[in-house]
């Protein structure tokens, strides 16, 4: 996938293609996109941003809130549309058969583009958080992992119910038919397992996630997060087969693979295996402190903690995803909306789409076609991005990361300022290339914002020694030097 800045720089790139304007006078074909003009958000508390922000209305019930992958994907502004095209009805606590009121809700209206996220409270993920995760102590329950067990078994005979997902393929259809534009799309996305694959013994074998460990009923046991998984990518098999039958004008997202490496209980977080309050954890805990209610009162705290966890919107803000993980979606989301908003040429059908690797940057002609296009295209990219140049980066890329070698191509071209980069530091030892991207962007979260197109590869050094040495890669000579800016390349 993508890295998110990438993303976003990408999608800043073709929106400003496609909101420049074409003189009258001219007759030439315009820049080939075709991006949303409208958007509807449904589906349950996943959607509505639960745990992830701030209210974005009055809908205390509902907790639509700020950090949502549907609020930060209309901010990310792929649509040419204005705020009054976003209608936001996801609603926390939602099942199936609360779609129809969502439809209603639109009014009726038509959208090019449609987010669902729903099903998770009709499999039960709520009761199985209560019952297996945050149960406490009771003088009427004599065995606490039966009450754990009976709350699997219902949501698995639900995963296996053919009914629910024979109502699930009702409402897709139901929600296209009533609510989609002609040539408009629908992404549907599934769930993400709770916990990293689960080792007999690790450091979440033998602790309960309830923060007073004297009231807790039970350890978050390997055996029950294992079941808990296997239920997680159940749904998520279902939703996708749904999907798959509903047209080509609906997509499964699969949000599980966008949280690899960032669950409860990894195996690298054996000091804080619930990270709580790591923002390397994308899912909120009982003891996270959230936007809303955050730090409670002095008085209203729980002993030992910042928050009150008998407040009503932290307990049910829990395995919920954070703010983080909300923002990682919406870039996938972005990421799509970009390649299904390329359309080819002349020559070729309206409905054709094209790869994005056919899109130089370098060459405008490859988007836009007359010389009026491409002048004011430069001149709007060109004056956002003043003052971001391959020495600011190297600057900051060099102090930030300490960096030992790095490499920055210029590929601005007629639709704005690019870059690409190669990156060597230590810092991005046992990394995964996402987690090296993230690291990066971070660092440069300002000027990468500021341009429209940013790709940088990462390595450590060993790694790069050993591209050098297999002759894979060409350095300029002389360059070698601790964060020198080149103009080498890649083989």
């Amino acid at each position: 996938m993508a890295s998110l800045l990438q993303v976003s720089a990408l999608l800043a790139l073709f929106s400003l293609a496609t909101a420049t304007p074409v003189p009258a006078e001219n007759k030439s074909e315009p820049c080939a996109f075709n991006l949303p003009t409208s958007y509807a958000a449904l589906g349950d508390s996943f959607a509505a941003g639960l745990g992830s922000g701030f209210p974005v209305d009055d809908d205390i019930e509902c907790q639509r809130q700020n950090g949502s992958y549907p609020s930060q994907l209309f901010e990310l502004n792929p649509f040419n549309g204005n705020p009054s095209s976003f209608d936001f009805v996801a609603c926390s606590g939602d099942e199936l058969d609360d779609v129809d009121a969502q439809v209603v809700k639109l009014a009726y209206k038509k959208f090019d583009l449609i987010t669902l996220t729903i099903s998770g409270n009709d499999f039960g993920f709520g009761d199985i958080a209560e019952a297996c995760v945050y149960q406490t102590l009771s003088p009427n329950v004599t065995d606490p992992q039966q009450v754990c067990n009976a709350a699997f078994a219902i949501g698995e005979a639900q995963v296996a119910d053919k009914a629910i997902w024979d109502k699930f393929d009702q409402k897709l259809s139901l929600v296209k038919s009533t609510s989609l534009n002609k040539g408009g799309r629908i992404f549907v996305t599934g769930y993400a397992k709770f916990f990293a694959t689960p080792i007999e013994g690790d450091a979440c074998d033998s602790i309960s996630f309830f923060p007073i460990p004297q009231l807790a009923a039970l350890n978050m046991t390997a055996a029950n997060r294992r079941r808990a998984n296997a239920l997680t990518v159940a749904v998520n098999h279902g939703i996708k087969r749904s999907v798959a039958k509903s047209g080509s004008n609906a997509q499964f997202v699969d949000f599980d693979k966008l949280y690899e490496g960032r669950r409860f209980c990894e195996a690298k977080n054996a000091d804080d295996p619930i990270g709580a309050n790591n923002p390397n954890i994308l899912f909120n805990d009982l003891t996270t402190v959230l936007p809303v209610p955050g730090v409670a009162d002095v008085a209203k705290q729980t002993p030992g903690l910042k928050v009150d966890i008998t407040n009503v919107l932290q307990q049910s803000s829990v395995f919920h995803p954070k703010i983080g993980a909300h923002r990682i979606l919406a870039a996938e989301l972005n990421f799509r909306i970009l390649l299904d908003s390329v359309i080819p040429r002349s020559g070729r059908s309206r409905t054709q789409k094209v790869a994005i690797s056919d899109v130089d940057f370098k060459d405008p002609s490859t988007r836009c076609t007359t010389t009026i296009e491409k002048e004011e295209i430069q001149r709007r990219a060109m004056a956002e991005t003043a003052g971001v140049t391959q020495e600011v980066l190297k600057e900051k890329i060099t102090q930030s990361l300490g960096a030992v070698h790095v490499e920055i191509e210029d590929m601005s071209g007629g639709c704005g300022q690019a870059y690409s980069a190669i990156i060597v530091s230590s810092l991005f030892e046992k990394k995964t290339t996402l987690a090296r991207h993230r690291l990066v962007n971070t660092a440069l979260k300002a000027e990468v914002a500021a341009i429209h197109a940013w790709t940088p590869k990462c390595y450590t050094p060993e790694q790069w020694e050993k591209l050098v040495a297999e002759g894979k890669v060409a350095v300029a000579p002389g360059k070698e030097t601790n964060g020198e800016v080149v103009s080498g390349t890649t083989a």
